[in-house]
This record gives C-alpha cells, structure tokens and sequence, in this order.
C-alpha cells in the first residue's frame, strides 16, 4: 500500500514523537518481516481500530510475508534526519498574527484557490494560530471545498 493511496487524513499529522517512535521500531519491524514473524499484543500490540477499521490485518501480514525483504535497507537514519527536521514542533500564533499571515498569503496566492475558500477563513486562521503553515492551512481548508 502506498502513502499516496490511503485515505486522506491518515498520515496528515504526523508529529516529531510519529517520526521518532518510527526510527525506533523500523529496523526491528523489518527484521520481523524478513523472518516472517510477528508480534503479538504482550510484545508490542496487535494491530488497533484505526488500522482494522481500514484494513483486513490478516491480509496486510499475508502481503508483508509475501514481500521480498532481502534488498530492503534497515538504514532509516537519513529519512528519519530529514523527517525531524521538517517535524520540529511550530509555532502557536496569535489570532492577530494568524489573521496577518492569513490575509498576506491569501492575497499573494489569490487564484490558486477556489472562491469558496472565503467563507472558511475562521478555519483557515484556527489553524494557523494552531500552528500549521499559511499553505498547509489554504491545502487543508481547499480541500474540503471540493
């Protein structure tokens, strides 16, 4: 399964502590896969409701086993540095300064976004203030104009 073919909103939020328990698990989750071995509930946990309420578990492992995993690297450091570094923890702004950096970005981006975008733009300064960026803001809102 590829990132860009789950629904949207599954890995849209993605924090620093997302990309650092990843670092921590991988290579022990690509040893497993190599071996065909899986953890159970006691050892690490069994797959919860956010992944069976979108997936059939035992058809996931079944893919998993069936993967050639010889030529897959366990080196995840350098993802994982890049990863951090876009993860790092934003910064919270003002309703004032969210208004600000709403309206200039909106003005400079005008037409790259539907009309009806107007009518969102207390979402669009929540989420700012929330501490996403002027376009992850305008993506999100433009999103779910559509």
């Amino acid at each position: 399964v590829k990132v860009e073919d789950l629904p949207v909103g599954l890995y849209g939020n993605i924090t620093l502590n997302d990309v650092q328990l990843a670092a921590a698990y991988y290579p022990i989750l690509i040893d497993l896969a190599k071996h065909k071995h899986r953890l159970t509930y006691g050892e690490l946990g069994e797959c919860g409701s956010g992944f069976t309420g979108l997936f059939d578990p035992v058809k996931v492992r079944s893919d998993v086993y069936a993967y050639d995993w010889s030529e897959v690297t366990d080196e995840f450091d350098l993802y994982i540095k890049d990863i951090k570094a876009s993860k790092k923890p934003r910064k919270k702004l003002s309703k004032s300064e969210a208004t600000d950096v709403m309206a200039k970005y909106y003005q400079e981006n005008r037409s790259a976004y539907p009309d009806e975008i107007r009518a969102r733009r207390k979402d669009l300064i929540a989420l700012i203030m929330d501490g996403l960026s002027e376009k992850e803001a305008f993506e999100q809102v433009a999103s779910q104009c559509e």
